[in-house]
């Protein structure tokens, strides 16, 4: 009864009348078993989603978060993970899929939300979940003919030096950190390195960083704080994402359907908004260029 597995319960419940949201994540909290759990207790989501596609598979990216072994010596889930964050677009799709895996069981039993809420990655992420972007399989298209996350924003970082003027010989060391410090200290102290940036403020007290490793070191080493370093995360939520900032509102363009009673939040402007093709691509690629404050949008919401 006692601990996070016990029962909790409120006395006065607002569930009958208050209203609810779907809050989706963002990239990197990705991890081996995403998702096998629920697949394998509740099939009938998976038929469901596998009924609108005929790429289930290829989108679920199974190889990476369900992997199939003959041989489960120590250190295959060390070597399961090293796949999926290989290829951003390994995390990417697995989130998508798991967001919208996730949304249909809860709505599969009665649940629906007055708000949709994503953060980074999870604006998407919610956009496909909850229907308002009909076609996952258009995205998965598009994302693998792209070279946004190829070379642009991964690899070899093209926008980054394109964007900081960095000098070809010298090496792209692209680092993200979460740490606990406000933004006001924060920038105070990444302000001192030329490429290191605040990315994305979590809470009053928590932020995300990047930028060069060597900078982002010499940040956290100058803030005393403590930092969890995420893997695998492309570089956007600055001006690094600049030069291709076409290209990227391109790819999130879609047919948008608007639904009825449901509002959409964008981190972005720290708010909803009216939903069309244009406004949703907007948003994202805002986002993506200016980086968010997430408080100020849970704090409207």
């Amino acid at each position: 009864m006692n601990g996070p597995g016990g029962i909790s319960y409120s006395p006065h419940p607002m569930g009958s009348t208050g209203e609810i949201a779907f809050v989706f994540p963002g990239s990197g909290n990705h991890y081996v078993g995403m998702g096998r759990g629920i697949g394998v207790q509740w099939p009938e989501i998976l038929r469901k989603m596998d009924a609108e596609t005929l790429q289930l598979k290829t989108q679920l990216v199974p190889h990476c978060y369900i992997p199939y072994r003959t041989s489960w010596s120590p250190g295959w889930e060390e070597d399961a993970y090293n796949k999926i964050i290989s290829d951003p677009l390994n995390m990417i799709f697995g989130q998508v899929m798991h967001g919208g895996m996730i949304a249909n069981l809860i709505m599969n039993f009665g649940i629906k939300p007055s708000a949709v809420i994503g953060y980074s990655l999870g604006e998407s992420v919610g956009l496909f979940a909850l229907g308002a972007w009909p076609d996952r399989g258009a995205m998965l298209n598009r994302m693998q003919e792209t070279n946004l996350f190829s070379t642009e924003l991964a690899g070899p970082y093209n926008a980054i030096r394109q964007a900081w003027n960095i000098p070809l010989d010298k090496n792209i060391d692209w680092c993200v950190a979460v740490v606990n410090r406000p933004a006001d200290i924060v920038t105070k102290v990444i302000n001192k390195f030329p490429y290191a940036r605040l990315l994305i403020i979590n809470t009053p007290d928590e932020c995300v960083i990047g930028g060069q490793k060597d900078n982002i070191d010499a940040s956290i080493k100058m803030l005393g704080c403590e930092a969890i370093f995420l893997d695998g995360i492309v570089s956007v939520h600055c001006d690094a994402a600049v030069p291709v900032a076409d290209a990227y509102k391109e790819l999130h363009i879609f047919p948008t359907t608007s639904l009825e009673n449901i509002k959409f939040y964008s981190c972005a402007l720290g708010r909803s908004y009216a939903l069309t093709s244009d406004s949703a691509a907007s948003s994202v690629l805002k986002q993506a260029i200016d980086g968010f404050d997430f408080t100020t949008t849970i704090e409207q919401a």
